[in-house]
């Protein structure tokens, strides 16, 4: 074939032939008399655009850059409106890092192509190369108006805003991702995105604005309405809770978890029948998840101790600690309302309830405070006199109900004039207490 093309060439010097015989030199393995043949080809040759990509694909495969250099200039020279070799070009000096060389390409592509969106692709390649990410994000942004959220630029924009294509400040990203959202308000992947971002940068209050929203606007995904009914919970926003709770559910009805929280805003609203009705159809529809089953059963307790239910509250917390029997705040609970409710018949399983909770946690003060009940249901006020004394002398002495726990061990020991001594000072932390209000009056002279 080398034989054939060479006499072909040399009795005809066309430039189809030349051609040719360069291909013969290429496929024999000889690519420099390729290359000097090719480098000769005529700017004006029907035959220019072909010999100049054989000397392209040569270089490229030989990984020879003043080969590829040389062939995509003057590609670029003889096809000046051709957008597709300066782009190579550019992104060939992009990748020996020669960014000036690749600059000037990229100037001269913005001169003869203003408004392409394959230039801004490939200046917003250059400038994140570059490290000069705020130039970047002016192209995205107006990549994004000419092309929405495709999936070339939601990919850009995903890396831009975790900061993987350079030190834009979390500010700067903020104020573009929000300003996306605002242009995009129901794009689930860039919601999601921006959730993502604001967990990880710990902005809560980003997340509440932004799940506030998605939310008034008729929010669906399960991930998202979750995410909100922790944070709300979290928050202690109880009223939106209930709402967007209460609303979950009717979306999501086979789905325990929103059950739950709609129970716990019900209980916290006061509204104690509601709350137990819901905490039981959550229960109907859990399947294989005890964590979760302990806590529909805690919360059932709790909801049922203010029914005075009493002997279903504490069958639930039964239930609760068949579960889980080493919930130290379960057991705590459960021994200070055997006593609250008056359940003598129960008060040894209290004391010995919260003696596991003092023995595993020796100076917590509410565990203190528990057992100096328990204690002095028992008749052991001496005893409960030490205990709630360590708890006051370890931080308790900021608490209302151990203060005013520790007025009625004192009451009980026949100090009444100092039992209301420290009633009143509990009052001043704790305006409101019926309790110490009642107790006050009943005592004093």
């Amino acid at each position: 074939m080398l034989k054939n093309a060479h006499v072909l060439a040399k009795t005809y010097p066309s430039d189809y032939n030349q051609l040719l015989l360069a291909k013969a030199f290429y496929i024999s393995g000889k690519p420099e008399k390729a290359v000097k043949i090719l480098r000769k080809a005529k700017p004006n040759s029907q035959f220019i655009e072909e010999s100049l990509n054989l000397m392209l694909t040569i270089g490229t495969d030989l990984n020879n850059g003043e080969w590829i250099v040389f062939s995509l200039s003057k590609l670029t020279e003889t096809f000046p409106y051709e957008l597709s070799y300066k782009g190579m070009l550019a992104e060939f000096y992009l990748n020996r890092k020669e960014y000036n060389k690749a600059f000037a390409v990229y100037q001269n592509i913005v001169k003869v192509h203003p408004g392409e969106t394959k230039v801004k692709f490939s200046m917003l390649s250059y400038y994140i190369q570059t490290d000069s990410v705020l130039r970047a994000t002016k192209i995205l942004n107006d990549l994004v108006e000419i092309n929405g959220f495709h999936a070339e630029v939601y990919n850009i924009f995903y890396n831009l805003m975790y900061g993987y294509l350079g030190s834009i400040p979390l500010n700067e990203r903020m104020d573009l991702l929000e300003r996306r959202i605002a242009f995009y308000p129901r794009n689930a992947e860039l919601n999601n995105l921006a959730m993502d971002i604001f967990i990880k940068t710990n902005r809560t209050d980003k997340q509440l604005v932004l799940l506030e929203t998605l939310f008034n606007g008729g929010l669906t995904d399960f991930d998202l309405l979750r995410r909100y009914t922790l944070l709300l919970a979290d928050k202690g926003a109880i009223e939106q809770l209930l709402k967007v709770a209460g609303y979950s559910v009717g979306i999501y009805p086979n789905n325990p978890d929103f059950y739950l929280y709609n129970g716990i805003a019900c209980w916290e609203m006061k509204k104690y029948e509601e709350a137990y009705s819901t905490l039981q159809q959550g229960i109907s529809v859990l399947v294989d998840n005890n964590e979760l089953l302990e806590q529909f059963y805690i919360y059932s307790a709790e909801v049922l101790y203010k029914l005075n239910r009493f002997a279903d509250c504490f069958t639930n917390f039964d239930l609760a600690l068949g579960l889980n029997s080493k919930n130290l705040v379960l057991l705590n609970n459960y021994a200070y309302y055997i006593v609250q409710s008056k359940s003598e018949s129960l008060y040894t399983k209290a004391n010995t309830m919260i003696e596991q909770c003092v023995k595993a946690q020796p100076n917590d003060i509410n565990f203190l405070d528990t057992y100096a009940v328990v204690l002095m249901a028992n008749g052991l006020n001496n005893e409960a006199l030490q205990v709630i004394t360590k708890a006051l002398r370890i931080g308790g002495n900021l608490n209302p109900m151990i203060i005013e726990h520790y007025g009625d061990v004192l009451l009980n020991l026949g100090k009444t004039e100092d039992a209301l001594r420290e009633w009143r000072i509990a009052l001043k932390l704790n305006k409101d207490s019926e309790s110490l209000l009642s107790k006050i009056k009943k005592h004093e002279k």
